[in-house]
């Protein structure tokens, strides 16, 4: 072995040990953070799209229009599913 090689792997093997770390503290926070979701925020949010399911399905009946279109919020959701449905 040449002068440093071992300190080298070493430093290596902390490096690849450090990546993996991040990398399953990142896919930890991904799945888990759903489960932290405060109930009333998802009650709320089902509620709303109920509200809005029954309101389209009013409106067609009546033989109107939906148009569907982003949504303009004030939170600027970056969420491309998330889309404002308009009554035509």
């Amino acid at each position: 072995m040449y002068k440093g090689e071992t300190e080298r792997r070493f430093l290596k093997m902390i490096n690849l040990v450090l990546e993996t770390a991040t990398t399953m503290q990142t896919l930890l926070f991904a799945f888990l953070l759903p489960f932290f979701t405060s109930m009333s925020e998802r009650e709320r949010e089902r509620g709303m799209l109920q509200r809005n399911s029954r309101r389209c399905k009013e409106t067609l009946q009546r033989g109107g229009r939906l148009v569907v279109e982003p949504a303009q919020s004030r939170h600027k959701r970056s969420d491309p599913l998330h889309t404002h449905t308009s009554i035509v």
